[in-house]
């Protein structure tokens, strides 16, 4: 994979605000802004997103060097370099099992899928669509009514600004109910 292809990935795979890092041009804002998102919980490579640095080259050099992870902003540091084990209080390089939040070393474009923001809130229907809703169980002419569904009882679907319904002519009949009035719809005909 080339470089230009790779670096398009990577940022193309980040959150939107973790993206935009690499437009800031001033370096001293960069890191400040990327340690501002990793106290909000953004995973932040520091060496990439805050220092702006070339994210293929640095994911290459950490593979090449025997790095599977690397620490993210606000993890520590590490502290002994991969392969090597036995220094008095300093904890080995463990490949095989990194921390939680800590950034994978791969220049795999699988590792990379484009980020995918939360789905939008879906807005109930426009009132321009039938108040009328499923079959309701065991009867074969009444229709429960849509949770937005305010139409006055007797109202007819098709008339007095009461959208129609493909299915047929219904009318909504209001009953008292414990906690105020249940609503449903009752076919006429089809």
């Amino acid at each position: 994979m080339d470089q230009a292809t790779f670096n398009a990935l990577y940022y193309a795979s980040k959150p939107p605000a973790v993206a935009a890092l690499k437009d800031i041009g001033d370096d001293g804002k960069r890191v400040a802004a990327a340690n501002a998102l990793a106290i909000q919980g953004y995973v932040i490579d520091l060496q990439i997103d805050g220092l702006g640095d070339d994210p293929f080259w640095y994911m290459t050099f950490r593979k090449e060097n025997g790095y599977t992870w690397w620490p993210s902003a606000l993890q520590p540091p590490i502290s002994e370099l991969p392969g090597l084990a036995g220094f008095p209080g300093v904890t080995p390089y463990d490949p095989l099992h990194p921390p939680p939040g800590s950034i994978k070393v791969s220049i795999d474009p699988a590792d990379y899928p484009p980020f995918n923001p939360p789905k939008p809130v879906v807005p109930p229907p426009a009132e321009t669509a039938s108040p009328v809703g499923p079959l309701c169980m065991g009867s074969t002419t009444i229709y429960a009514e849509m949770p937005w569904d305010h139409y006055p009882d007797g109202s007819v679907t098709g008339q007095g600004g009461v959208p129609s319904d493909s299915r047929g002519v219904f009318v909504k009949t209001l009953r008292p109910w414990p906690f105020g009035f249940q609503g449903f719809w009752t076919l006429k005909s089809s």
